[in-house]
């Protein structure tokens, strides 16, 4: 008797592990369902709250960062853009997990730009460059206007050892889409390693203009450590001041005002910006927390000095 109360137990414990993964199933079919329709159709801040939503209820699954991070381009965040990167490295490093639904997605749509483009993410991660670079310029043969996608080819070129290419491509693709700021960012980084610091300057400031959403401040962070690469250090602060108006959570603003300050002599200013910031994420896993105490730490011996020569 007892042996059978055991095995009817078990046998709903299966069941119920059987019920819970077709839901979970179901649930995954109809968001990458939805999340590939968006996509094909160009409907990008749906593609946005849909991928978010989907991350929220499924943080292990590597497909809703792979359109998140889609979406986060294709409307200029930037900013976030990165973040999945990130955490796309963390969850398919290898792009292995994804690439089985981006290659029926692009079976099934050969000709539609996204779908190449969605490709290439996959491939970008396994380390197939060339593979990535004959998705992109398909996509842009088809959709020339697409900003994002010369970003992408200009970064193949550059870790093709193409440098000159790589900015070409990022011209043209201002050209044709003056309206994706991320080849901006991309454009004023070359310059910046060719030590072109005014054609950097002026990539960085076209950048913050046409950002009518402020959906960034990475912009004005890069334009603030360019001034400061030029000892320009009070031009420096007036931008990351602008820069924490628009987004007054922006840990990494904080950080640099906070160097700039620190260049201009001014060590009370810069121990307030950074204490505040370290307030605002003490306790957590803020990737600046270690780098705002290191600062601190060295700015506090500082003052110290400072007040034994007086």
């Amino acid at each position: 008797m007892k042996n059978l109360i055991t095995a009817k137990k078990y046998a709903r414990a299966i069941e119920a592990l059987i019920i819970t993964m077709s839901i979970n199933t179901g649930v995954f079919a109809s968001n990458i369902s939805d999340a590939e329709e968006l996509l094909l159709k160009g409907k990008w801040d749906k593609l946005y709250d849909l991928s978010g939503s989907w991350i929220s209820s499924a943080p292990d699954e590597p497909a809703p960062y792979y359109f998140r991070q889609f979406a986060c381009y294709a409307t200029n965040r930037i900013n976030e853009a990165y973040d999945m990167n990130g955490r796309i490295l963390n969850i398919d490093r290898n792009g292995n997990k994804f690439r089985p639904d981006a290659e029926r997605l692009l079976s099934a749509n050969p000709e539609n730009a996204y779908a190449n483009i969605l490709m290439e993410y996959a491939a970008y991660y396994a380390g197939e460059y060339l593979l990535v670079k004959e998705l992109l310029e398909k996509a842009i043969s088809i959709s020339p206007k697409y900003g994002p996608a010369y970003y992408d080819l200009a970064v193949v070129y550059e870790y093709l050892k193409d440098n000159a290419k790589s900015l070409e491509i990022i011209k043209e693709g201002i050209e044709k889409d003056p309206y994706f700021l991320g080849n901006y960012f991309y454009a004023g980084l070359q310059y910046e390693r060719k030590n072109d610091y005014s054609s950097a300057e002026k990539m960085y400031e076209e950048a913050i203009k046409k950002d009518k959403k402020h959906r960034t401040v990475s912009f004005h962070r890069q334009l603030a450590m360019l001034y400061m690469k030029r000892a320009a250090d009070k031009e420096a602060v007036k931008v990351l001041q602008k820069a924490l108006k628009l987004q007054p959570e922006d840990i990494e603003s904080s950080v640099i005002l906070g160097d700039a300050l620190k260049a201009m002599g001014d060590f009370e200013e810069a121990n307030r910006v950074w204490s505040a910031a370290l307030k605002e994420i003490s306790g957590g896993s803020d990737r600046w927390e270690a780098a705002l105490n290191t600062r601190l730490r060295k700015l506090e011996k500082m003052i110290f000095e400072e007040g034994q020569k007086k």
